[in-house]
C-alpha cells in the first residue's frame, strides 16, 4: 500500500466575529489537532485578527482572519473539510496547494499585506 504523502498548503479561514478570544484559539487548536492526528503539521500561523469582509457572507461584514500555511496528508485534507462543514463559526475558507503559489504572487502578496496595515494604522 502507498504511503499518503505530504504536499503543503495554505489555508484562510474567517472566524464568525462576536466571539470571545478563547473561542477564536480553541478553533485555531482544533484546526491543528486535526492535522497532528492524521500525519500533518503547521509551518506557519499568521492570526490577522478582526477585518471587514469585503462581501456579506452568512449575514457576516466582519470576521477574525487566519492564515495557515501546513504540510498534510491526503487524509488530513479530507478530516479538515469535514470538521469545517460542521464548524458553524467558520464562516469562509479558501485553501491552494502552496506549490501553486508562485514566487512573484507572495511577493505581491506581502506587498498588499503591508500597505493594508499602512492604511489601518493612519
Amino acid at each position: 500500500m502507498k504511503k499518503d504523502s505530504l504536499k503543503k498548503y495554505e489555508m484562510m479561514y474567517i472566524i464568525r466575529s462576536g466571539l470571545s478570544e478563547a473561542r477564536y484559539k480553541e478553533i485555531e487548536e482544533k484546526f491543528t489537532s486535526i492535522l497532528d492526528t492524521h500525519g500533518g503539521f503547521i509551518v506557519e500561523t499568521t492570526v490577522m485578527g478582526m477585518r471587514d469582509i469585503a462581501e456579506t457572507f452568512k449575514d457576516a461584514r466582519r470576521g477574525f482572519y487566519i492564515v495557515s500555511i501546513f504540510e498534510a496528508t491526503r487524509k488530513s485534507i479530507d478530516e479538515l473539510y469535514g470538521w469545517i462543514k460542521v464548524e458553524e463559526d467558520i464562516i469562509r475558507h479558501l485553501n491552494v496547494l502552496y506549490d501553486s503559489i508562485s514566487p512573484q504572487t507572495i511577493e505581491e502578496k506581502e506587498k498588499l499585506v503591508e500597505e493594508n496595515e499602512a492604511v489601518v494604522a493612519a
